[in-house]
């Protein structure tokens, strides 16, 4: 299986002082945060490695080729949200790296949701299977990626919430996943 150099990475931190608390209603309530309220004390600028084979982060990690490269990324999947993918140009990615895409969207319906989330799923599940290390990205690698996370380690991993989510904020402190998002996963 690749293993991923983590001295490349985000350095592990561990989860903040308010968020361990054990209510993760106080974790959710942090992604209901503006921007600017969280990112002050987080680094939007570093991928997060959620899993050896698993990370995360922003189009403009998906973007850059010597960061992937670097990071021995094989699997791209992209959850950004459809409305803000046409903000950014197509990726440009080495030819060799698998470009996947998951449609997830405020909006939708829980079976929406469910249908793409498992779709997610069993899309790392199949990259890992295969020794491949996947990077799931959104706009900023905060909130839909981070839910592709959380919802991989609940369902294939058998992880609760709580767990899940307290990893993934703990391997990406910049992690704020909208709370209509984290209730989905319930």
């Amino acid at each position: 299986m690749t293993t991923v150099d983590t001295e490349r990475v985000a350095p592990e931190a561990p989860a903040r002082e308010d968020d361990r608390s054990g209510d993760v209603m106080l974790a959710v309530s942090h992604g209901d945060l503006g921007a600017d309220s969280f990112a002050a004390g987080c680094r939007l600028d570093v991928p997060g490695v959620v899993e050896t084979f698993l990370l995360m982060g922003s189009v403009k990690h998906a973007m850059d080729e010597q960061l992937l490269k670097n990071l021995q990324v094989t699997c791209l999947v992209d959850a950004e949200n459809p409305r803000k993918r046409l903000a950014h140009p197509e990726l440009a990615v080495d030819p060799t790296v698998e470009v996947r895409r998951i449609e997830l969207d405020d909006d939708f319906s829980y079976d929406e949701f469910k249908t793409n989330i498992m779709a997610a799923n069993k899309l790392i599940q199949i990259a890992r299977s295969d020794n491949k290390t996947v990077f799931v990205f959104c706009t900023h690698g905060n909130n839909e990626s981070a839910v592709v996370c959380i919802a991989y380690l609940m369902v294939v991993e058998q992880w609760t919430l709580e767990h899940a989510y307290r990893h993934v904020l703990q391997k990406r402190p910049a992690s704020a996943p909208r709370k209509t998002y984290v209730e989905k996963v319930r």
